[in-house]
């Protein structure tokens, strides 16, 4: 039966009861997240009665999205990349009809969406990279429909020009209109488009009848020009001519300067008309002026001069009920804003209030913004024009919760569009309402779980009282605790590398930066005593970056630079007097890259390249020991895709996959996979999943393909590629990602009609095996990713749950299986990147387990006192010894040996007995020594003689002992235990001691 355990926070455990429900994953933490920051292009995009605007969640990233200011009525509108990676949409947008063009700064793309996810597309291929797509500024519908846009930047560089590109949706009708320095503002009026660069250009929204209307002399000391047209045939702009600003007026007669102004405010440039007349504001030598002019000299008067800071406005100059509303800095404030209203008059022009006033929205005849408090809270105001008539409309909360807030209005309804708040006013207190639509969480994801003994795993997570932290969890709620360790204070580490961690003996090695250290090698059993560095290889902050970690011979091997001079290949025992240099993979300060792993033959294979003098570039292999070290010649290229299965040793060397027994006899190539292969073990064969992308033929040589024992291998399916693999019962599980045809998890048994598709269901990340079940984040195109399981049968293969409850997708990932128990990380927009726990009801017995894994090689021979591969330990040995019942090769290792103890009598000699045994197991000495673990009972017998039956009343006593530390064992659920005879050999003619399981 599965059950579900109660959640616990890392805080503060909570008292839960238990879950009744079965297969429902349990959140075991309850991580605290600041709130995310929206990107800086502000604004939202109206379209018809939705608002459309750019919104971050931890699920999505940042993606485009639309709401008509109730929770039903905010929805995502398309996922532009999927899972938690932002595409960066640009939110100037440009709405045309019912299109919407928008940037995505990610995908280096233009795109257009009628608010649906099936009506966006994209609307022009990938922009190179010199385009400078990341800085796309939507600007204007088009004549005719259809946007204009600048892609490039804004500042003047020879080489690095602005473009004035239109687009009507389709790749064909986007075309580039011109190219120059220092473009930045577009105006349409009537069928012409203007825009100002280093020249004025004119354009009727073709290539042909793009002009350039002024082009600047000498005399003009150009500065970016911003531009307010009037009619098709007369526009007005500011340039400088003799370092003077001044606005200029071009029409059919040519460039006619009317009028000092100052520099033209570029935030504020956009042109409100009033009674006929264009207003604009300019930077003065006395502060903000506010300008109107009518397009002639006499007619372009300055209104008013607002002393103070001439800097530019956070809000643009905006028109309400007849009047312009613009910010201006009072005297001596440099922060600080005034609301300004004007009907057009100096005497007219009056500040409203104090306020850095945001979002300025006209709604009937009055202006609607936001108001940031003192208090850090955020409100919605509304004026008339007067000061008695700017008042509170309503308190949205507190500016943490949404720190960004979009407002647009139809013409029944404010739309406002926060972080986690949706609000639809009619512009009235009593008429404001809010919505819930959840927290945006800058949540940091669990970015490691490694399991432990015990069913326990090791975690790194981030929170925000106290940075980065290893925690540890049984499962359980008072289980799910802080390893007490590491650096003091908020920040925690910079750093836990938890994926390529490895054990030895108990104890999890991994690298971590500390922020005092660097990046250094660590290691940890699980409590704050057993956690620490093993050792600080470059003093100071600077990191060794430790990598390639893998266990061989006993002791934990890896890669690290050391004192700036290379890279090297290190060996620790755990201990920072035990940890030293094996092999230097090159010195100076160019640190060449270098990778271990295990040969096909036992051996440690250490790959190097790019050491200074290249002598050391090349494969390295050694035993452990200096005479059993050496270099292969550049012929013997090293073995790759290693697999053992079935006492025999499949890998591939270059394009060529060989097999063999272990003799030159035995040795046999077998096909070519030129694009790379992944070898699966299913039953008693290995299935071989070929890469093939069509090109260079390798077509041919792609798909599931069958080795059989003997003759040439089987294609079963022509795949193009696959993703993840796992192994249950015997049988594979892939993830075939192309063609799309195929795309879904697939099972294959060796057979034609044992391999077909489970789920038209991606599965990303690794499928784990537990308890007769596979756990994988998949997608089923509906829900996003979620948790998934499977029994290996079309019908057992389903979500698990579905922990957002929309499309988004929890996107669950490092599924962990320890003890009766599955974890995994998942991230939902509600509560951010957490840790969940699966109950399983209850593990398989440990030999059951055990069993499963070999039982195809066991030819039926599968009783605990059957000797399987016939090496003369029977298959209850092999379990309780950790030996291999497919391999007569792979023997467990039980030492004999004689120790020098010291007593109050001296030093006696004993006879040991080292003997490798499930970990954990509980030892009683006695006449014999006992322990029981995992179903197997151990006992060390010492005897005078081992002929004929054993007499219990002639046994000799036997204790452990623990003088002499134990080797470690290489495989984490075994461990090395050492035995000795309690009399020492003086007392005794002969004696023997002996294992025997039961």
């Amino acid at each position: 039966m599965n059950a579900c355990f109660p959640l616990t926070s890392l805080l503060t455990a909570c008292g839960l009861s238990m879950a009744t429900a079965q297969e429902i994953p349990e959140r075991l933490t309850s991580l605290s997240h600041a709130a995310g920051s929206w990107n800086s292009y502000d604004g939202g995009v109206m379209m018809g009665d939705m608002l459309y605007y750019s919104r971050r969640t931890v699920t999505h990233g940042e993606e485009v999205w639309k709401t008509d200011g109730t929770a039903e009525g905010t929805r995502l509108v398309w996922e532009t990349i999927v899972g938690t990676d932002s595409s960066l949409p640009n939110a100037r947008g440009v709405a045309d009809g019912n299109q919407l063009y928008f940037g995505s700064h990610q995908t280096s793309r233009i795109w257009r969406t009628d608010g649906t996810a099936a009506g966006t597309v994209t609307t022009f291929p990938r922009w190179p990279s010199w385009s400078y797509m990341g800085r796309v500024r939507f600007l204007s519908r088009a004549p005719g429909g259809g946007a204009l846009f600048i892609s490039g930047p804004d500042y003047s560089f020879e080489e690095d020009r602005a473009q004035l590109w239109k687009t009507d949706g389709t790749q064909e009708g986007t075309v580039l209109l011109a190219a120059d320095y220092l473009m930045e503002d577009v105006q349409v009026a009537g069928g012409t488009i203007w825009c100002g660069g280093h020249r004025l250009w004119k354009s009727d929204g073709t290539p042909a009848g793009t002009v350039a209307a002024f082009t600047p002399t000498p005399a003009y000391l150009d500065t970016r020009k911003m531009v307010w047209a009037m009619t098709d045939d007369t526009v007005l702009f500011t340039t400088s001519r003799d370092g003077t600003p001044m606005l200029h007026r071009l029409d059919a007669g040519g460039v006619t300067a009317l009028k000092e102004t100052g520099t033209a405010v570029s935030d504020g440039s956009r042109p409100v008309f009033l009674e006929g007349d264009v207003h604009f504001l300019t930077s003065g030598t006395t502060g903000l002026q506010l300008w109107r002019s009518d397009g002639t000299e006499d007619g372009t008067t300055l209104v008013k001069t607002m002393p103070g800071t001439p800097s530019h406005p956070p809000l643009p100059i905006t028109a309400a009920g007849g009047k312009i509303y613009f910010n201006a800095a009072p005297e001596g404030q440099s922060v600080d804003r005034d609301l300004w209203v004007s009907d057009g008059t100096e005497a007219g022009t009056l500040p409203l209030m104090r306020t850095n006033a945001s979002s300025p929205t006209a709604f009937g005849d009055r202006l609607y913004f936001l108001h940031a408090t003192a208090e850090g809270k955020r409100e919605l105001w509304t004026t008339d024009g007067t000061v008695a008539g700017t008042v509170t409309v309503a308190d949205l909360g507190p500016s943490s919760a949404n720190p960004q807030i979009r407002m647009g209005a139809t013409a029944s309804a404010l739309i406002l569009a926060g972080n986690s708040t949706v609000w639809r006013s009619d512009g009235t207190p009593g008429g404001t309402m809010a919505a819930p639509v959840g927290r945006m969480l800058a949540g940091k994801p669990i970015n490691g779980i490694t399991s432990m003994p015990a069913g326990q795993v090791l975690f790194s997570a981030h929170d925000t009282a106290m940075g980065r932290r290893l925690w540890k969890s049984d499962g359980t709620a008072a289980g799910t605790v802080l390893v007490e360790a590491g650096p003091p204070g908020v920040e925690g580490f910079k750093s836990i590398g938890l994926g390529g961690a490895v054990m030895l003996d108990g104890v999890r090695y991994f690298t971590a930066d500390d922020g005092v250290h660097g990046n250094e090698l660590w290691r940890s059993d699980g409590t704050a005593e057993g956690t620490g560095m093993v050792k600080d290889f470059l003093p100071g902050k600077e990191s060794s970056q430790p990598q390639s970690l893998t266990v061989f011979k006993g002791e934990v091997w890896f890669t690290a630079v050391h004192s700036h001079a290379g890279r090297k290949v290190w060996r620790t025992d755990g201990t920072e007097a035990g940890t030293r240099v094996e092999m230097d993979a090159g010195g100076g300060l160019s640190y060449p890259a270098v990778t271990l792993s295990i040969g096909w033959q036992g051996n440690l294979v250490v790959r190097a390249s790019g050491s200074p003098t290249l002598s050391l570039d090349g494969i390295w292999w050694t035993d452990g020991t200096p005479e059993g070290t050496g270099r292969l010649t550049q012929d013997e290229l090293p073995p790759t895709s290693i697999l053992k299965h079935g006492g025999l040793t499949y890998y591939m060397v270059g394009d060529d996959l060989w097999r063999t027994d272990g003799t030159a006899a035995g040795k046999e190539l077998l096909h070519r996979f030129p694009a790379g292969v992944h070898l699966i073990p299913a039953g008693r064969e290995v299935l071989a999943l070929g890469i093939g992308s069509g090109g260079m033929g390798q077509a041919a040589y792609s798909g599931l393909w069958r080795i059989p024992a003997d003759g040439p291998l089987v294609r079963l399916r022509a795949f193009n590629n696959y993703g993840s693999t796992g192994v249950l019962g015997g049988v594979a599980h892939f993830s075939v990602t192309s063609p799309a045809v195929d795309a879904g998890l697939w099972r294959s048994d060796g057979t034609v009609e044992g391999t077909y598709r489970l789920a038209g269901v991606g599965a990303s990340g690794d499928i784990k095996a537990h308890a007769g079940k596979l756990y994988f984040c998949g997608n089923d195109g509906v829900h996003g990713e979620e948790p998934w399981v499977s029994d290996g049968t079309v019908e057992g293969t389903r979500m698990l749950v579905d922990l957002t409850g929309d499309s988004g997708g929890s996107s669950p990932a490092r599924f962990t299986p320890a003890g009766g128990k599955v974890f995994f990380a998942a991230t939902t927009e509600a509560e951010g990147p957490q840790l969940y726990v699966l109950d399983t009801g209850g593990a398989p017995a440990p030999y059951a387990a055990w069993l499963d894994v070999h039982r195809p090689w066991m030819d039926g021979r599968t009783g605990r006192g059957d000797d399987a591969d016939e090496d003369g330990f029977t298959n209850l040995q092999e379990f309780a010894f950790g030996g291999d019942p497919s391999d007569g090769a792979a023997r467990p290792v039980i030492s004999p040996a004689l120790l020098a103890v010291s007593s109050v009598n001296g030093v006696g000699t004993h006879l040991s007995l080292t003997v490798p045994v499930r970990r954990g197991t509980v030892f009683t000495p006695g006449r014999p020594a006992t322990g029981v673990a995992d179903g197997v009972g151990y006992r060390i017998l010492a005897t005078e003689d081992l002929g004929g039956p054993v007499d219990p009343a002639a046994l000799l006593e036997v204790q452990e002992d623990a003088t002499v530390p134990p080797p470690p064992h290489p495989h984490e659920d075994y461990e090395y235990r050492t035995f000795r005879l309690v009399e020492t050999l003086s007392a005794r003619e002969r004696a023997f001691l002996r294992v025997v399981t039961e």
